[in-house]
């Protein structure tokens, strides 16, 4: 159950709840206590329209959804903020109050002509100095090529103005600069994958550290990065996680290359079998559940994931049907759950959503007011 709901009981609550301290100390409970967590998935629709929706990890709805139409990019979810942009506007939405704010227009402007410019905002957080930041990746386009780029970052609470930054040395891109679910933030760094500026095929970590505003690239040998792999975070390191490979009895095997940190680039192997009793027929790791100590496995043989399973990195009972907890979610299917949460599914699916446009992240409620954090008022 949501605090938000009590604001409206009378003033001494309503002020009580937005109290940094308070929601600090909520935040902080909220990470141990049993049903403090929740899923939260956010889709994209084709027509620029975004949807937030809460899940428990039992597949029930806790929350109705939420709607933010008019932007074209949105950023991962990180403690319920969010980063949505379209062309040279940016806002930030909190998931939980509902509060937008719109930051201040970066440096790069527009083109005329022949010439396009494209924004990517990518968010942060700083665990160290309980500090967010917005990183703006700018490339300028003409006639199909990318002629030039730009970097800038805006610190919330610190600045009320976007800063240009050195770009990476040895830095060169091939093609516009999209963000995707392939950039994550995991312990004050954001990564992404990158493709070589000498050899498109060969790819390439980059990532850009919130502390000291730099760059750092890290390339692996082996093919690490070949194929679509997907990058998420586990126990605050980041991961690698590869396509699935079908096994001769059915089953999958999931090769997972933990990063412990890029300072020293040091990476340790993990696998994951997911049985072929679980019913699972492309399945891939999305997540780290905080609580419990999970990872959250989902099935990508459809339009969105109609199936969790929760894999317990820690016991490494690999093929025993015990390390899964089964959290059955049918999002294509308007009767597999009644009320709010059937009639959200069913919609969706009539306005078709872009495939490649969803993710679903463990999120914990962040009741402290946007404006608190602009302002210099952090969560953590």
């Amino acid at each position: 159950m949501s605090l938000m709901r009590f604001k409206c009981v009378c003033k001494r609550w309503n002020i009580l709840i937005r109290y940094p301290k308070f929601a600090k100390l909520h935040h902080a409970r909220s990470l141990d206590r049993p049903g403090g967590t929740s899923l939260l998935i956010t889709l994209k629709h084709p027509l620029s329209e975004l949807h937030f929706m809460f899940i428990d990890h039992k597949g029930n709805p806790i929350r109705q959804h939420l709607r933010a139409p008019n932007f074209d990019q949105f950023s991962q979810v990180i403690n319920g903020l969010v980063c949505l942009s379209s062309h040279n506007c940016v806002s930030l939405l909190n998931v939980y109050t509902h509060e937008i704010i719109t930051l201040p227009t970066s440096n790069f402007e527009l083109c005329d002509g022949n010439r396009s410019i494209h924004h990517s905002y990518l968010l942060g957080f700083n665990p160290l100095a309980n500090q967010y930041k917005v990183l703006c990746i700018c490339t300028v386009e003409e006639l199909g090529y990318v002629i030039d780029y730009g970097f800038e970052v805006y610190t919330l609470g610190s600045s009320h103005e976007w800063k240009k930054i050195n770009p990476p040395s040895n830095y060169k891109f091939s093609s516009p600069f999209y963000s995707h679910k392939q950039c994550i933030c995991v312990n004050g760094v954001i990564y992404w994958i990158q493709n070589s500026d000498q050899d498109y095929n060969q790819k390439y970590l980059e990532l850009f550290d919130l502390k000291d505003e730099k760059f750092h690239g890290i390339r692996f040998q082996g093919g690490v990065l070949s194929g679509p792999v997907n990058l998420i975070q586990v126990r605050g390191t980041l991961a690698i996680a590869h396509p699935p490979k079908q096994r001769s009895d059915g089953g999958f095997d999931i090769e997972l290359w933990i990063l412990e940190s890029y300072r020293h680039p040091v990476l340790k192997k993990e696998n994951i079998i997911v049985p072929g009793t679980m019913g699972i027929y492309r399945p891939y790791p999305a997540g780290f559940i905080h609580r419990t100590g999970e990872i959250l496995v989902m099935d990508n043989i459809l339009t969105i994931p109609s199936r969790f399973l929760l894999y317990d990195l820690c016991s490494k009972k690999c093929g025993d049907s015990t390390t899964y907890t089964h959290c059955l979610l049918r999002f294509h299917d308007s009767q597999a759950l009644a009320g709010e949460w059937s009639r959200f599914s069913h919609n969706v699916f009539k306005k078709g959503f872009d495939l490649l446009k969803y993710c679903i992240s463990d999120q914990v409620e962040n009741i402290l007011p946007l404006k608190s954090m602009v302002t210099g008022f952090s969560l953590l």
